[in-house]
């Protein structure tokens, strides 16, 4: 059998997805060797250190490599440089879990907010785009797995209203009460999303109940996306989203008690010199004299998805 270290050296060398297969940790090592190649390279070229000045557009550079024969458009990557600030209209992840079922969740969510209780659902079946990402069976077989499997996503959504972190844990997907209604939702990946996406992320759930009624919802754009309907009226809402959303997640992984003082940071960094304070904040350990904010022996932190 292959030594651990050669398994974390197989991922990272390819970005594979054979993570799915056994639900171990390495997905949640990718964002963050991304961030470090990021600093690595800034910090290498400050010491001098060079690579080739056509590293994207050369004859082996990195868009003949991974444009398949496309035609590429170089001079895209510093049009609009200094004043489009693409990052503005990036989109968020409300829920920890894979961003495709985000709109699925959405509606399960509003069903819910709506009155409806989950024990009156005969049946949910939903509508949405193929992406060879998601996963349709009504079980899932181990926390990663459950992050990209719609049926547990909408049946949580639908039983408890909200989605977070302690939902993605062995024992969370273990919930009877949960999985009841996870065996009654039915996805299909229908034609017409399928055409649409990726400029429209539609889906559709229809709920039957057990009294013989249906009551549908639909979800043109899912949340924490900018481009949602309901921040067209109101673009500050994404953004006390996005703050309620991190002081939820420093609580949930032990750090709750700096929250605001990060807030406050990132707030002020435009006008700061430099970054020593958010740096101290980000560094500084758990506080040691409460054990529930003590990420080491938090089970929901060691288990949260990045």
């Amino acid at each position: 059998p292959l030594s651990p270290s050669k398994i974390v050296a197989g991922t990272q060398a390819s970005g594979l997805t054979e993570w799915r297969a056994d639900g171990s940790w390495i997905k949640r090592l990718h964002p963050g060797r991304a961030a470090h190649s990021g600093v690595l390279s800034a910090r290498l070229a400050r010491e001098g250190f060079t690579g080739p000045a056509t590293i994207f557009e050369g004859d082996n550079g990195f868009f003949n490599a991974f444009s398949y024969g496309e035609k590429t458009d170089p001079l895209a990557m510093t049009r609009g440089l200094g004043t489009d600030w693409r990052a503005l209209g990036t989109a968020i992840k409300p829920y920890p879990c894979c961003r495709f079922e985000h709109g699925a969740i959405d509606i399960a969510i509003e069903a819910n907010q709506s009155g409806i209780a989950a024990a009156e659902i005969e049946e949910a079946a939903i509508r949405i785009y193929r992406t060879d990402v998601l996963s349709y069976h009504h079980v899932p077989k181990n926390p990663v797995d459950a992050q990209f499997n719609v049926p547990y996503g909408v049946a949580v959504a639908l039983v408890r209203g909200r989605v977070s972190l302690a939902d993605f844990t062995d024992a969370a997907i273990r919930d009877e009460a949960v999985l009841a209604v996870s065996r009654r939702v039915n996805v299909v990946e229908d034609a017409e999303y399928t055409a649409r996406y990726p400029s429209d992320y539609w889906v559709e759930m229809k709920l039957r109940l057990r009294d013989g009624s249906e009551r549908r919802f639909f979800s043109e754009c899912p949340s924490g996306d900018p481009e949602a309907p309901q921040y067209r009226g109101d673009p500050a809402r994404l953004h006390v989203e996005a703050e309620r959303k991190s002081a939820a997640l420093l609580a949930e992984c032990g750090f709750g008690e700096r929250a605001e003082a990060l807030r406050l940071c990132v707030a002020a960094l435009a006008d700061t010199p430099d970054v020593h304070a958010l740096a101290a904040l980000l560094g500084a350990p758990a506080a040691a004299s409460n054990p529930e904010s003590n990420p080491e022996s938090n089970p929901t932190f060691r288990r949260s998805p990045s």
